[in-house]
């Protein structure tokens, strides 16, 4: 048997203020977020009247009700609960749930994994819902995949996956704007300039 031992440190430094952290959606409070798989921040156009400075909303990927927008904005107390008017969000009568996001804010491109339909890009749009942003529903591409039983055929638009990926669950851009992508199956793919992404990419 071997033993380790371990030397206690001294020497930290009090971080000023003090970092602390907060629930702000799901239980206990009134919100019925079930098992987000991801989230991001992003702007709208409205100032908020405690800060003057734009709102910022978290949007999360939940798996029961899809990718939506957590209302109130971050800077305005709460409580905070999803805003279903901006969750309806389906394809071929299946809804997306998402997972990892990534934003563009030179494009006003979202970019997102689904667990089961692949990685899809779509417009955000800042000034939407009275300033507090909203996403383009109408703008919904599929840039590729194809996981067993995936309701977004593989080809149809984008490209379909090479080898045989699991899952998409991961998404950044580089500072290159090449969206990188991770997949369950300790894959990890590249989609160069996928701004120019279109149904002949």
């Amino acid at each position: 048997m071997i033993c380790l031992a371990l030397n206690v440190a001294s020497a930290q430094t009090a971080i000023t203020p003090a970092t602390s952290s907060q629930q702000i959606a799901g239980t206990p409070t009134q919100s019925s977020i079930t098992a987000p798989d991801g989230g991001i921040v992003m702007y709208g156009t409205a100032l908020n009247p405690l800060t003057n400075q734009p709102v910022r909303h978290l949007w999360i990927a939940d798996a029961s009700a899809g990718i939506c927008r957590i209302d109130p904005d971050l800077d305005s107390p709460g409580p905070y609960a999803i805003n279903p008017a901006t969750c309806a969000f389906q394809l071929n009568g299946s809804r997306i749930t998402g997972a990892g996001m990534t934003f563009d804010p030179t494009t006003n491109l979202l970019y997102f994994a689904d667990q089961k339909q692949g990685i899809f890009q779509i417009t955000y749009v800042a000034g939407g819902d009275n300033g507090n942003g909203m996403i383009d529903y109408t703008t919904l591409f599929g840039m590729g995949g194809n996981p067993a039983g995936a309701v977004f055929p593989a080809g149809q638009t984008g490209c379909a996956l090479p080898g045989n990926p699991s899952n998409a669950s991961s998404v950044v851009l580089d500072p290159q704007g090449n969206l990188w992508v991770g997949l369950k199956s300790a894959t990890i793919l590249r989609f160069n300039n996928p701004d120019a992404a279109s149904v002949n990419f």
